[in-house]
């Protein structure tokens, strides 16, 4: 006779300012990618072929950089990036950068996030960055930077002016006012997960 129960899991929660996620928020090119991905969507359809297409599109007409200042743990940097995606554990496994490896400072713990900094690369180098991320072997790259931490700051330096800087959360679009925080929230949210048993 099959039957279940529940058992309760934790999954770590996040913020970039005042809005939560629980999986990635980004800033540059992946905010581009999705609203280009809405595009073709309106305008091809939705399917895996369209949506690929999109993204390959948005990937290498990628010619924007961000100039940013980082601070974290009393340190200062200032990078030029076309992307910085602040990560939950949630997805870093799937894309090769959940272990210490090239590019990071530590590993990945609980508590913690990492942002993810992409350096400007050129169209092929982009192909290969799409394929190392397929086949999660993402750390690997030379073109891939990390910080671990429990918060962060990022300050815009190109902003010409404006106060609001265009960020994605979870698959949605927002225009946030910089700069922004990215931290690791106190309280975790609770799941009940079902589990099979067999008696």
């Amino acid at each position: 006779m099959r039957g279940s129960r529940f058992s309760l899991n934790t999954v770590q929660t996040s913020a970039i300012n005042d809005q939560v996620f629980l999986v990635n928020a980004s800033l540059g090119l992946y905010p581009d990618l999705l609203q280009d991905r809405e595009t073709w969507k309106g305008r091809f359809g939705r399917s895996r072929l369209v949506a690929c297409g999109a993204g390959m599109s948005t990937l290498l007409r990628a010619r924007q950089h961000l100039h940013l200042s980082i601070e974290w743990e009393g340190k200062l940097r200032k990078v030029r990036t076309l992307t910085l995606v602040g990560n939950n554990p949630l997805q870093l496994e799937q894309l090769g950068l959940s272990e210490t490896g090239r590019g990071a400072e530590e590993s990945t713990a609980d508590g913690q996030i990492t942002a993810v900094i992409l350096k400007p690369v050129g169209a092929l180098a982009m192909i290969g960055l799409m394929l190392r991320g397929a086949l999660g072997q993402l750390g690997e790259a030379d073109s891939i930077e990390r910080i671990v931490c429990p918060r962060l700051v990022i300050t815009p330096s190109n902003m010409f002016g404006s106060r609001t800087v265009k960020v994605a959360y979870d698959g949605e679009v927002a225009w946030m006012n910089a700069p922004l925080t990215l931290r690791v929230l106190p309280e975790p949210l609770w799941l009940l997960k079902a589990v099979s048993r067999t008696s």
